[in-house]
């Protein structure tokens, strides 16, 4: 097929799993056959077809693609800054922007169910007590 000419899907095929395929017959002409799987080039092989012969094609072989393919891959976890427990909830600080400057009890301030009065006296979910500033 010369560069330019028009083309249109003549006939459309899946292979099974050894990759075979057949198309039911198909007028006289020139064709085109593609080929295409993830992960790998799209493949194409022109074929000259005399009219309604059964005609076996060379194999057809895609290299892999780059652009699909995997080198490392780095998986990075972080725990939630607040997890809710059927007894507590728990603050993981570390890494947090929370603790740049701050020292535990303005942490403690900025967690859910404590409020810090300005005495520094903590308050837990309503209950009050006397706690010693830490950092």
């Amino acid at each position: 097929m010369a560069l330019g000419e028009a083309t249109s899907a003549a006939k459309s095929e899946f292979s099974d799993e050894k990759g075979s395929f057949r198309f039911e017959p198909v007028g006289a002409g020139n064709y085109r056959v593609s080929a295409a799987q993830v992960g790998f080039v799209r493949g194409w092989l022109p074929v000259k077809v005399a009219g309604g012969e059964t005609q076996q094609l060379p194999p057809l072989t895609l290299p892999t693609s780059t652009a699909t393919a995997l080198k490392e891959v780095t998986v990075a976890g972080k725990k939630p800054l607040f997890e809710r427990q059927a007894d507590r909830t728990v603050v993981n600080v570390e890494g947090s922007t929370l603790v740049a400057g701050n020292t535990s009890l303005d942490v403690l301030a900025r967690s859910p169910g404590v409020t810090v009065d300005s005495s520094d006296n903590l308050s837990l979910r309503g209950r009050q007590g006397k706690y010693k500033q830490l950092g």
